[in-house]
């Protein structure tokens, strides 16, 4: 492959395994420092990477691994000081030029402690936080009502939404490219999800009950355009958070920024106590949710939304399946580990939220040579979508839209440049352009291999 790197990843956890195995697929070299020796032999035993036991931060371990030719290190053990301090060795002794720390302490990402991460003082590039990236991730996603996924795109003018189509979607069998006729608002249909396939459609598919559809359009549309297919909604304003840790924390801190309604359950009571205390908005209650009663008085089938954000899988779960037996409407459920997410992805009830996902996307676009300014990760880690810049040696370079828009495993939405946003097929692409495109996830090393030649 062109522009191949040689990273270095410290941790094996759900995010390290996550990013290891995307970076192999894309035909990078990946060296891994754990201190787990039985994680280290599981994940050596899966993927083709060169295994270092060990600390992450000590300079031996580092030069084993490679890096005095290494291009990047991803720092994701459970410690912080040892993120950090890896990254101040690499940077010190190995100059590796691109360096990323996963930091769980929220003390570190407080205002006061933004001019500590740069070259002079910790030279971390990139801070990894699941937390706030969930947060982030679900803010987007609450601002469009009944959206199982929203992501936005230049500038926010443009939002990629996704919209389960149940019996109030007008358009049944109709093809895709009369409903775009018929409704008076440019928009794309960008991708389907449909039973345990992942269709890039064409303008001759159609849709069927319950389909997962990805919609591109303006960020100012997207109100009427869900009335116009039939679909009437009213802003949420009542939510309950099950857990309090730090993604609920983060999540709740965020949310109070807006008119929301917001309840927090904690089971811990030292922890209820400090998010009363730090939280402004909110309303903290010190109960166990697993004991439903007392969920039932928190008001729960009366709620807009519940987001179930627990440190446990299994909890989060089993409180999905109530919360849907008592009525509540959307439901969001946190999943960390790799094989219950593909499991619970059937639920359709649940809304998923996938840590390891958001942030591997998040990674990645700091990897790539390409110039890309958003790259999300979608439909369950079938699909990347991300708004890219066209370079002067690209084969795009000249190409209509309608032309790269013949292939079955991507699909350019709109091209953005100085005249505007165009959503014209027989728009002409040329160097610095931006396009917002979705891709398969088997096509994108080739894909990259084309946008970065």
């Amino acid at each position: 492959m062109q522009n191949k790197k040689n990273i270095i990843i410290i941790g094996t956890g759900e995010i390290g395994m996550n990013i290891a195995s995307r970076l192999l697929m894309q035909g990078h070299d990946v060296s891994v420092i754990e201190k787990d020796k039985k994680k280290l032999d599981n994940l050596s035993n899966n993927f083709d990477v060169k295994a270092i036991h060990g600390n992450g931060c000590l300079p031996k371990n580092l030069k084993a691994a490679g890096a005095e030719t290494a291009d990047a290190l991803i720092a994701l053990s459970s410690v912080d000081e040892v993120n950090m301090v890896a990254c101040q060795v690499a940077y010190s002794l190995y100059d590796i030029k691109l360096r990323m720390a996963r930091i769980y302490n929220h003390d570190y990402l407080d205002d006061d402690c933004k001019g500590l991460f740069n070259d002079d003082d910790l030279p971390v590039d990139y801070i990894i936080s699941p937390e706030e990236q969930v947060a982030d991730r679900l803010l987007q996603t609450l601002s469009i009502p009944k959206a199982l996924d929203s992501v936005y795109f230049a500038g926010k003018k443009q939002v990629a939404f996704a919209l389960k189509l149940t019996k109030e979607f007008k358009y049944f069998g109709t093809d895709i490219e009369e409903v775009a006729k018929t409704i008076p608002y440019k928009f794309k249909t960008m991708l389907l999800s449909r039973g345990d396939r992942t269709i890039v459609p064409s303008r001759n598919d159609h849709f069927e009950i319950n389909d997962i559809a990805y919609f591109l359009i303006s960020s100012e549309d997207v109100e009427d355009f869900m009335g116009s297919i039939g679909f009437i909604t009213s802003p949420s304003k009542n939510i309950l958070i099950i857990g309090g840790g730090n993604t609920g924390y983060a999540v709740a801190r965020e949310l109070e920024k807006h008119s929301y309604n917001i309840k927090v359950v904690e089971k811990d009571f030292q922890r209820a106590n400090y998010l009363a205390e730090t939280l402004v908005n909110s309303t903290v209650i010190n109960i166990d949710a697993m004991n439903f009663r007392n969920l039932d008085d928190t008001n729960l089938a009366n709620l807009d939304i519940v987001l179930n954000l627990t440190n446990s899988d299994e909890v989060n779960s089993l409180c999905s399946m109530y919360e849907h037996q008592v009525g509540v409407e959307n439901i969001y459920t946190l999943i960390k580990n790799n094989l219950l997410g593909d499991l619970t992805h059937n639920m359709h009830y649940a809304k998923v939220i996938t840590p390891r996902n958001i942030s591997a996307s998040k990674i990645i676009k700091f990897l790539r040579n390409a110039k890309i300014y958003n790259l999300y990760n979608i439909e369950n880690d079938s699909a990347e979508i991300m708004e890219i810049k066209i370079s002067k040696t690209s084969p795009l370079n000249g190409m209509t839209v309608k032309h790269f828009n013949e292939r079955k495993d991507a699909k350019i939405g709109a091209v953005i440049n100085q005249k505007g946003i165009s959503f014209d097929t027989d728009t002409i692409m040329h160097a610095d352009d931006r396009i917002i495109v979705v891709v398969l996830k088997d096509s994108l090393p080739k894909f990259y291999d084309l946008i970065e030649k």
